[in-house]
């Protein structure tokens, strides 16, 4: 099937309540069913766009399509002040856009959670003929910050939480991430999905908020360039989860930066250590493996996995979810 040349453009807003969905609707020819579920129109594919309040102060977005050609989604500002929590698990690498600056988004990218000013302009390019599978978590910003203050936060990251910055991209966490997969495998007209998203979605803000609780922020904001270096390293550091990890020293060529600057701003923007991050993204591949069903035997994915000891694998994977990898096979 030949993919066309061109995009369709969507603009449309957010809200902490669902009336947005209906000036959406209205502009992809789309249906709306109980007031929060949008029926995509079948002129430009397949699939749901689904809104559920959870509270005044949060509210929630799942996107599950398959487009028969590009939409380009432009969220235009509001003067709700609220921000924008998005987790993206699409099959194929989308592009976010702000402040003219393209972020490759998605199950395959490594920046697939970024957070968003509502008053912050942003565009996210749809890919055609692939699954988007992206959820947004619409949150006050005053709820936010309450529960961070209840959490004893150092000053330094209030700071910086209330400062003028609109917009940060980094990486879903490892058991954001596994809550996501199965989400994903569930049906959004489902009878039982509303609560089922509920769940989820007070899990991701747990994960959320104890990540940012436990995180140590240096006297001195990461430049612009630092962060680059960083993410850089990052992109480097997963471009292949079946072999060992790098090393620290390859990293810090590839950032050009001391070992100590290095370790403290990675620390910083991913509140772990390399390593840590490494392997649990190797167990999050593993997981998704075994669930696959692409596999006969566990010897296999542990091979493909760069593992020599079947054993050592299995007991990784354990200790990381719970369950030995041979009862999921």
């Amino acid at each position: 099937m030949k993919k066309p040349k061109s995009f369709v453009k969507v603009d449309h807003t957010y809200s902490l309540s669902s009336q947005w969905l209906k000036e959406l609707a209205i502009s992809m020819g789309g249906e709306i069913e109980h007031n929060n579920l949008m029926h995509l129109s079948k002129s430009l594919g397949e699939g749901l766009v689904l809104t559920h309040q959870i509270l005044p102060e949060l509210h929630v977005v799942l996107f599950d399509l398959v487009l028969s050609q590009s939409v380009l989604f432009t969220r235009e500002p509001v003067e709700e002040d609220f921000w924008v929590l998005y987790y993206d698990l699409s099959d194929y690498n989308n592009i976010h856009i702000v402040e003219n600056i393209k972020h490759k988004v998605g199950d395959n990218s490594l920046l697939d959670f970024a957070i968003l000013d509502s008053k912050q302009k942003s565009s996210y390019m749809s890919k055609a003929y692939k699954r988007e599978f992206s959820m947004r978590i619409l949150i006050s910003k005053s709820f936010v910050l309450s529960s961070l203050k209840q959490r004893n936060l150092d000053d330094k990251f209030m700071e910086i939480l209330t400062n003028q910055k609109k917009f940060f991209y980094g990486s879903i966490d490892s058991k954001s991430k596994a809550l996501l997969y199965e989400l994903k495998k569930q049906r959004i007209d489902s009878p039982h999905y509303e609560l089922l998203l509920t769940g989820v979605t007070y899990n991701l803000l747990a994960n959320f908020l104890e990540r940012q609780s436990s995180l140590s922020i240096e006297s001195n904001v990461i430049t612009e360039r630092d962060r680059m270096a960083v993410i850089k390293s990052h992109e480097y550091l997963l471009s292949d989860l079946t072999i060992p990890f790098l090393g620290l020293e390859a990293l810090v060529q590839v950032a050009h930066m001391s070992v100590s600057k290095y370790r403290r701003l990675y620390k910083q923007i991913y509140n772990t250590t390399p390593v840590n991050f490494f392997r649990n993204e190797k167990m999050v591949l593993a997981r998704v493996m075994v669930e696959s069903g692409d596999y006969k035997s566990i010897n296999e994915i542990a091979f493909a996995l760069g593992y020599v000891n079947v054993d050592y694998f299995s007991r990784n994977y354990k200790k990381h979810f719970g369950v030995l990898p041979t009862e999921l096979l």
